[in-house]
């Protein structure tokens, strides 16, 4: 997860969902990473399963930064 302004309070979290159920993988933006967060652990998915990211924040700060994150899969 990436944000073009620093935070400045608060937090930002994306946790990653299988098939509308919480993983527990979980990239933080906080008073520790304020411009990005990477967050790299395994998560077993099959074909057809629906992958997605919630984003939520609590007394988020900036209030007119934009936040992208994304899901990276690596076949093995």
């Amino acid at each position: 997860m990436t944000t073009n302004g620093a935070r400045t309070g608060g937090t930002a979290t994306a946790e990653i969902y299988v098939n509308d159920v919480a993983t527990g993988v979980r990239a933080i933006l906080d008073g520790a990473a304020t411009v990005y967060a990477w967050e790299s652990a395994e998560v077993s998915f099959e074909a057809g399963d629906t992958l997605s990211i919630r984003l939520s924040t609590a007394s988020w700060g900036p209030t007119s930064a934009d936040l992208q994150a994304m899901i990276e899969v690596e076949l093995v």
